[in-house]
């Protein structure tokens, strides 16, 4: 009797043993916070607001709180450089860039690239939260907005 006793008690820590491994592997499957953002992804749009103002949207992330937003790490001016201000945050998904007043600028304005990966060129993940750091997850741009004509 005092053996099925310490049988049934042996089987019982025996349990809570493997219950406890199986917590602790699944935590460790999991893994920690990688700083790569959440799942999705991540996509830059630009659209213009009117002759003077145009906002960049980002899906899938948020802009950091830093500021100033700087453009020429996404985008590209054909005929020129435009005269534009630092942009400004206006939520977490929005940057809106607003012409210097003393600016002429027409032409089209382009993101420099279709994505933005590990790569030299691109500091985009300097400005959003939930892309990563090293490596950085891939930012890519909405074809249908990628692009926008001044005035």
């Amino acid at each position: 009797m005092k053996n099925t006793i310490k049988l049934k008690a042996m089987l019982r820590i025996a349990g809570i043993i493997a219950l406890a491994a199986v917590i602790g592997f699944s935590f460790t499957a999991c893994g920690g916070d990688d700083d790569k953002g959440g799942g999705g992804p991540v996509t830059l749009s630009l659209n213009k607001v009117d002759g003077n103002k145009f906002t960049m949207t980002v899906s899938g992330a948020t802009w950091k709180t830093s500021a100033p937003y700087s453009f020429s790490a996404f985008l590209n001016f054909d005929g020129g450089n435009g005269i534009f201000d630092p942009g400004v945050r206006t939520s977490n998904t929005v940057v809106t860039f607003t012409k210097d007043a003393s600016d002429t600028y027409t032409g089209t304005v382009t993101f420099t690239s279709t994505s933005y990966v590990n790569n030299s060129e691109s500091t985009a993940w300097w400005f959003l939260d939930g892309v990563g750091k090293d490596p950085h997850k891939e930012i890519s741009v909405n074809s249908a907005k990628s692009s926008i004509t001044f005035p």
